[in-house]
């Protein structure tokens, strides 16, 4: 049997494959699991205007001279009022919401990837520029293979690069600056603006220690490559939930022990 994961395509035995679609099945229920949670946690704004609903229209039914219902009566008439607006609006409430949610996450996936790719792209060409050898895309954005190893000391930046090093550093910094303007006017999800300035502002503090024309830190740019890899952590978040991760890993673990990878 033939399975699809990471982009890739992998064989598996039929046992293996049964196997494999019961633990992927976890990713759904973790997601629903947090829907649940996210509707339980909407009802709290509810808690205030319910009761205050049921005491007036309870009031209003008994003492109302032309209804003339009695105990009974007016219970039946505030269960019908909560089988039918309360759960109405509260439906329509949800459905509204997730509906924005969804559509956000995908503007937010989209303007991962792109600037992720604007970000790896700009400082790479600032690292050449420097005599450094940047990471791979995938190392770049991964936290536990990226490790900084560039020496202490500085620098020098060659006559002949100083034109791309400081097209580079014009270009990280327009990008953080739309990077912030996005995030402004545009809430993400999980995403909060008060960390993403902070690390915007930090970035541009080790970008003006960049700028002498003839040697570069390399601590800087060190410090520079680390605080962009967690301003994409940030916008991320929402598909890289430490849970999330874990799982990913075990099912990276089971594929390795139990398929083999199709060329």
């Amino acid at each position: 049997m033939r399975v699809l994961f990471d982009c890739r395509t992998y064989e598996m035995g039929l046992c293996d494959w049964v196997s494999f679609l019961f633990k992927k099945m976890w990713f759904p229920c973790r997601r629903s699991l947090r829907f649940l949670k996210r509707s339980i946690a909407a009802l709290a704004d509810w808690w205030i205007i319910i009761p205050f609903a049921f005491l007036s229209y309870g009031v209003y039914l008994a003492f109302d001279p032309i209804t003339e219902l009695g105990t009974s009566g007016i219970v039946a008439e505030l269960i019908g009022m909560v089988l039918g607006s309360f759960t109405l609006l509260f439906l329509k409430e949800r459905v509204d919401f997730e509906g924005k949610r969804h559509a956000t996450l995908d503007l937010q996936y989209r303007f991962y990837v792109d600037k992720s790719w604007e970000l790896y792209d700009a400082f790479s060409t600032l690292s050449r520029a420097a005599g450094l050898e940047p990471h791979s895309f995938d190392d770049f954005y991964d936290m536990k293979r990226c490790r900084c190893f560039y020496p202490g000391g500085l620098v020098r930046i060659e006559e002949a690069d100083r034109t791309s090093y400081h097209r580079a550093l014009v270009k990280l910094d327009s990008e953080i600056t739309a990077l912030k303007e996005t995030c402004y006017l545009q809430p993400f999800v999980d995403c909060s603006v008060d960390e993403i300035n902070r690390l915007v502002f930090s970035v541009r503090e080790k970008l003006l220690g960049l700028e002498d024309d003839g040697e570069v830190s390399w601590a800087v740019v060190c410090s520079l490559e680390a605080e962009l890899i967690n301003l994409m952590t940030i916008i991320g978040r929402p598909w890289h939930y430490a849970n999330d991760e874990a799982r990913k890993r075990l099912l990276r673990k089971y594929i390795v022990q139990h398929a083999e990878e199709l060329l």
